[in-house]
This record gives structure tokens, sequence and C-alpha cells, in this order.
């Protein structure tokens, strides 16, 4: 399980990279010279410039990984093929195995509606997150 998670976070660590490195480019940068001009220490330019300003980059980062993670197959399927005793089978290679190896087409299908629930509620959360930020704003 640890080597599918390394390979997962190498697979899933650009998207992130990018959209955190726009966030903090669009910072200005008045604001970290108006810090450095009340002899703000690191610690606190940190605290209360970067990270409130990429809170909402932040969140919508946490869920897309959380998604993403609920579509895990490629990596499942390649390197463990759900793993001894089924200990590293995703949701969705689960899925995979009953509707089109087992041929229990049903099954398939309810897994894939409660796999749809559990990714729209992520979503939703992140929804209600970010617009909750932009009101308080």
């Amino acid at each position: 399980m640890i080597a599918v998670a390394i390979a997962t976070i190498w697979w899933c660590i650009g998207l992130p990279m990018m959209l955190f490195l726009s966030a903090l480019q669009q910072i200005p940068g008045d604001i970290y010279e108006a810090a450095a001009l009340d002899n703000a220490s690191r610690w606190r330019t940190f605290r209360y410039i970067t990270l409130p300003s990429i809170k909402r980059t932040f969140v919508l980062v946490v869920v897309i990984q959380i998604v993403l993670q609920f579509q895990l197959f490629g990596q499942a399927k390649l390197m463990t093929n759900g793993g001894p005793n089924n200990v590293s089978k995703p949701m969705v290679l689960y899925i995979y195995e009953a509707a089109f190896t087992k041929w229990d087409l049903g099954l398939g299908a309810a897994a894939s509606e409660v796999l749809f629930v559990m990714i729209l509620l992520a979503a939703m959360v992140q929804f209600l997150v970010s617009r909750r930020k932009g009101e308080s704003a």
C-alpha cells in the first residue's frame, strides 16, 4: 500500500504545485514590503499574509485531491491488482472487478452510485467552504 501511495503522490503532485504557484504569484508584493517595514518575522509574514492569501487555493487542492483519490484505479491495478487479501483495492477497482470480471452488473452499478455520492459530497463541501469564504471577504 505504501508503494501505491508513493506512486499516486508522484502522479498527482503536478496540478497542486501549479495551483499553489499561481496563488503565490497573485499576492501583491506591497504587502510583503509593508510587513518588512514593520519588522515582521518570516513566520509572522507566512502566518498572517501568505496563508490567508492562499486559503481558498488550499481548500480547492484538498478537495480535488480527495476526489482524485476516490477515482484511483491504475496504480492499484498495475502494481498490486488489489493486493494481498484485497488490502490495496480501491473502490473503482472493486467496481471494475464486480461489473466486468464477475459480471455482477447490479453490484457494480450500486457501487458506482455510492462512489458518485461520495464524490458529490466532497465537491459540495468544497463549494460551501469556498462560498462561505467569499461572503466574509
